[in-house]
């Protein structure tokens, strides 16, 4: 399990797999927390707890006192010795914004360090399971095929696909639009179902 990397694939085919009201980002951060035998914090921009997936579960609260009494936090994508466990490292991920606020992710990790693209891949499946299952608009999920094909990852498109029962095979051409930063919301909501009208 420690040698197997492939977390974004594995994360996505189990939850998918699962019943529609247990397809949420608590769900993927549990999944992760099991594998990786870490505690998984997932904050607003300002460190505001959203979810919290304790490893073990019995250390929930020790946990949360543990961060209110922290000095500071690490950098985006660096760790610093922790004290709320012993040989514990804090490391911390911003989850960039998709139409909503940027979150930070934070690792608790006792012992044996986790291997560096294990995190790495942490790090992308939770921005995955916050754009697909963590918010209702679908369009910020669709967002991440098109990231996917665009990247040429293969796996994680068939994944994607599957999800999102859409046929990538069938897909021939793509047409990429500019609007000003100041006549986007205006775009989305006038010119986006007049393209539709038109291409339907």
């Amino acid at each position: 399990r420690a040698d197997h990397t492939f977390l974004v694939s594995e994360i996505l085919a189990r939850v998918s797999d699962l019943p529609p009201h247990q397809r949420t980002i608590s769900t993927v951060l549990k999944m992760l927390s099991d594998r990786i035998s870490a505690s998984l914090i997932l904050c607003d921009a300002s460190f505001q707890i959203l979810h919290l997936i304790a490893w073990p579960r019995s250390e929930e609260t020790a946990i949360k006192r543990g961060l209110e009494q922290l000095d500071a936090f690490p950098a985006d994508q660096q760790s610093t010795a922790c004290t709320i466990f012993p040989d514990s490292r804090l490391y911390r991920f911003s989850i960039p914004a998709e139409h909503g606020t940027e979150m930070e992710l934070l690792v608790l990790k006792e012992g044996v360090l986790p291997d560096g693209m294990i995190l790495t891949q942490l790090a992308d499946v939770v921005r995955l399971g916050i754009n697909i299952w963590g918010q209702e608009r679908s369009e910020v999920a669709i967002h991440e095929l098109i990231r996917a094909i665009l990247q040429d990852e293969p796996i994680k498109m068939r994944q994607l696909s599957n999800i999102f029962h859409i046929d990538v095979a069938n897909i021939n051409e793509m047409w990429m639009l500019r609007c000003d930063e100041s006549q986007i919301e205006r775009f989305r909501r006038e010119g986006l179902p007049l393209l539709r009208d038109h291409l339907g």
